[in-house]
């Protein structure tokens, strides 16, 4: 059970959160809907102790996953969309290999930065910096330990297919479409680079590409592929420059509070949705003490066909994206069916019942869900009734106010939203 200290200490929190706390961590790809890293960062400060196993199940691209690994517990991401997948799991080693050894950070960045200078010898002069390869040679090596799956299979699972690029080309003008197309060459043809470099330029190009792209209104056109009315020359180096100097001074930034040395793995990422065959996802050997998540909302965003360029780069076809799109829980376009809510919170409930199984006897559940105002209360109702069955009692709710600028949503109608957490009952 809680107790009376935390308890307090929750109800003290600001949960619109106003004013960002300080070190706190920032993802490193946009996506659409995401929480704020404060809302982690106070549910697994207040609920977990350090070297605890958190598990998001509905990772998106990892902040709940930095947090935990900035706050010294282990953490487990579980996410249907490859992407976010992508972005989780490169964000998570620059964390620990910040934590490892700090003085990698800036030579990871700046290997990169002076590949792009060699690719394009008319790249301005102020990356013209030399770099000492020997540093970074046992990069893989080190975060073999310290992740799971390893730099080599995670790169090799997500580069099954070469990029498609023929399906880039409405959205991406020919000359910058060129230019991504040299940088992808190096995934290659480049042998001065380990299986982290490579993710680490999938992640630079994928989160660029809607920059580079010639529809410039936002993503939701993408998702509804709305293609741009004229292509537009977009200058795709200085994108991934701008996008490699903010991750390495976000990652700088972050303050990792564990001064251990870890040796041990700490991140487990897994492509998987739960609709599927439980025997095919992979899990830690251990419990999980904290779940901590936001559930997709209902009708609310397409979250796979809104990462349509990059799913392109990393070799998805419209008719794959299209199957990741229909098992994707309460995706906008099945909005359509009078019954969409009322299925989405079934596969919200059908989808608890496996991650419990999980859960240590003592683990708390957090939730963050769309506020009843918003017309979707049927998917609170599906949870608390799920884990009042199974003897979890509600110990904590609060209502928040969502944050236009944080959460990339502002079209929507959700306005507010509801945290909640669970725990047995004693």
């Amino acid at each position: 059970m809680i107790s009376d200290k935390t308890l307090r200490q929750l109800n003290s929190i600001d949960w619109d959160f106003i004013e960002p706390l300080h070190g706190t961590s920032k993802i490193l790809h946009w996506y659409p809907g995401t929480f704020p890293s404060e809302l982690p960062c106070s549910l697994i400060q207040g609920l977990s102790n350090i070297d605890d196993l958190v598990l998001d199940p509905y990772a998106g691209v990892g902040t709940t996953g930095l947090e935990a690994l900035r706050l010294g517990r282990k953490v487990w991401l579980v996410e249907n969309n490859p992407i976010g997948c992508l972005a989780s799991y490169v964000g998570g080693c620059l964390l620990l290999i910040k934590n490892y050894d700090s003085s990698l950070v800036t030579p990871i960045f700046k290997k990169i930065k002076y590949l792009l200078q060699n690719v394009f010898s008319e790249s301005s002069s102020e990356l013209d910096f030399p770099i000492d390869y020997s540093l970074l040679h046992d990069i893989d090596h080190i975060i073999d330990k310290l992740v799971n799956p390893n730099p080599s299979i995670f790169l090799n699972y997500l580069l099954k297919n070469h990029p498609k690029l023929e399906n880039l080309s409405p959205w991406i003008e020919n000359n910058s479409l060129d230019k991504v197309s040299r940088i992808i060459n190096q995934l290659y043809l480049n042998d001065e680079l380990n299986s982290f470099d490579r993710l680490l330029i999938i992640t630079m190009l994928s989160a660029v590409l809607k920059s580079c792209s010639s529809q410039t209104q936002s993503w939701g056109h993408i998702a509804d592929r709305v293609l741009p009315k004229e292509m537009i020359e977009k200058d795709v180096v200085l994108n991934c420059l701008k996008w490699l100097n903010k991750t390495e001074k976000s990652i700088t930034n972050t303050d990792v509070i564990s001064d251990k040395k870890f040796n041990e793995c700490r991140l487990w990422v897994s492509h998987y949705n739960w609709g599927n065959d439980i025997s095919s996802l992979e899990a830690p050997p251990f419990p999980v003490d904290l779940l901590v998540t936001s559930p997709p909302y209902a009708d609310a965003i397409d979250y796979t066909f809104a990462q349509r360029l990059s799913l392109y780069l990393i070799g998805y076809d419209d008719f794959q994206i299209k199957n990741i799109s229909n098992v994707e829980i309460g995706a906008r376009r099945k909005r359509a069916k009078s019954t969409s809510t009322i299925n989405w919170a079934k596969e919200l409930s059908e989808a608890l019942n496996i991650q419990k199984r999980f859960l240590s006897e003592k683990g708390f559940l957090s939730f963050v869900l769309p506020h009843k105002d918003a017309g979707r209360n049927i998917g609170v109702e599906a949870i608390t009734a799920n884990l009042e069955a199974d003897s979890y009692e509600l110990i904590f709710e609060v209502d928040r106010a969502i944050r236009q600028l944080k959460t990339r949503q502002s079209w929507t109608s959700i306005k507010k939203e509801i945290v909640q957490i669970y725990g047995k009952k004693r």
